[in-house]
């Protein structure tokens, strides 16, 4: 299986969706939809209209920042996007999009670091890659944000990774914790 074509953990989607309530699933093939209403490959999902609560877990090819894009937009448009995504803060799409370093000084509202790498459903084996979820939000005023760096403690984060109203910016989720 291609990185492209990499399943959901099905842990990982039901924690998520326990959370979100997720209505569409923007990134789904026929055999891997994770919600009832979703586009598959066919559907041309970056042309379609993203609305409700969306999980996207995009293919992991070369159009990674189209998809980050688009779900950037689609917040702005009043949907709520969910995403797993690569970990790759070395990529301009994180630092242009997810961080917000552009001209809208805009990006992502929540960024959640697995600790561990994923084990994909049906591959038997771990990522080769680190991963992150990222959460888009509609409508939220977003101040100017400093870079972050280093390692953060999620029991005792320091007084400026929690943004105004209570929400951290950053968490970690363990990837290996059992979960049997």
């Amino acid at each position: 299986m291609a990185d492209v074509d990499l399943e959901t953990p099905d842990w990982l989607f039901k924690d998520l969706d326990e959370e979100f309530h997720f209505t569409l699933d923007v990134c789904a093939q026929p055999w891997n939809a994770k919600v009832e209403r979703h586009y598959a490959p066919v559907d041309d999902a970056i042309e379609q209209p993203w609305d409700g609560v969306c999980w996207m877990h995009p293919p992991y090819g070369r159009d990674l920042d189209v998809w980050v894009s688009k779900a950037w937009t689609a917040s702005q448009c009043g949907a709520t996007v969910v995403c797993l995504l690569p970990a790759r803060p070395d990529a301009d799409w994180f630092h242009e999009l997810v961080l917000g370093m552009n001209e809208l000084d805009a990006g992502a509202d929540e960024i959640r670091f697995i600790r561990g790498r994923l084990t994909f459903e049906g591959t038997g084996r771990e990522a080769r890659f680190p991963s992150m979820v990222v959460v888009f939000r509609p409508n939220v005023e977003r101040a100017k944000r400093q870079p972050i760096v280093g390692a953060i403690d999620p029991d005792e984060p320091p007084p400026w990774f929690t943004e105004p109203g209570g929400t951290s910016r950053v968490i970690v989720i363990d990837a290996v914790e059992d979960r049997g």
